[in-house]
């Protein structure tokens, strides 16, 4: 069986990182991003099956990213996980 493809945002590195070995640990592929802009950026290029959206990050915080998410109907029907 083949695992999802998951995108996990957050600033905190080392946060992102354990996350990631978590998703591959459940069989799934991980693309890590650190920050708002980078998730915002990953979403042009492919659209994840979850997203895993860290809330408090400096500037455009995960609240907001995920209004943008929820605006693009590409992205729209995406699960994010706070």
């Amino acid at each position: 069986m083949k695992g999802k493809s998951i995108l996990i945002v957050d600033d905190d590195k080392e946060t992102a990182d354990s996350l990631a070995q978590l998703v591959k640990v459940l069989g799934h592929s991980p693309t890590i991003v650190y920050g708002s802009r980078g998730a915002i950026q990953s979403l042009n290029d492919a659209i994840p099956e979850i997203i895993l959206l860290d809330m408090n990050m400096p500037g455009v915080d995960g609240l907001e990213v995920c209004r943008y998410i929820r605006r693009d109907p590409f992205t729209a029907k995406v699960p994010v996980v706070f």
